[in-house]
């Protein structure tokens, strides 16, 4: 298991801004009349670490029947998105502990004027290894994941002599494994 943390920011048009105020003014958790119910971008499959991570930063704000989700491919798509009113908000990692900044998310945070960030959190990542029932450590040759958990896990990889390919993330990767049935 290797750990890592991340560090998504909430980024947002004027719609979510509200939500944000009052969490900042410190009102309770709001319904989604009050605020209109929440559509919360994220780039990946149902899953990811970017979903978990935006459900766990808007869960004190919102009651669960008030936050959907919606999955995007891009995170071009994510900024484009919340400008065109279709998402309140997006989810978008900008570091991690172990990679670093993000600097293509900065890019899109710029070229996208109408978007800005509205909350930070920090976001405890366990990159743990999965297979299907009856894989043996030992039978594994090659590990599937998106890069940053392959640029995480980089040295225990190496030392362990296995090749690894990219996916668009991880939920991803499970999901292909799963289907595939490649161990």
């Amino acid at each position: 298991k290797v750990q890592t943390s991340v560090n998504p920011a909430c980024v947002s048009g004027k719609q979510c801004s509200e939500v944000m105020r009052r969490q900042r003014s410190g009102l309770s958790q709001h319904s989604a009349s009050d605020c209109a119910s929440v559509r919360l971008a994220f780039f990946g499959e149902e899953g990811s670490y970017s979903e978990c991570a935006g459900r766990s930063l808007l869960r004190p704000l919102i009651d669960a029947e008030g936050l959907q989700t919606v999955s995007f491919r891009s995170y071009e798509d994510i900024f484009r998105a919340i400008e065109h009113g279709t998402v309140t908000c997006g989810i978008v990692p900008f570091e991690t502990t172990l990679g670093g900044a993000m600097h293509g998310h900065y890019d899109l945070l710029l070229q996208h004027s109408g978007v800005h960030i509205l909350a930070e959190t920090d976001f405890l990542i366990e990159h743990c290894l999965l297979g299907l029932p009856g894989t043996t450590r030992e039978g594994i040759k090659t590990v599937l994941s998106h890069s940053s958990p392959l640029q995480d896990c980089e040295s225990y990889l190496r030392k362990w002599g296995v090749a690894t390919l990219t996916s668009k993330d991880t939920a991803t990767a499970a999901k292909e494994i799963r289907d595939q049935g490649a161990t």
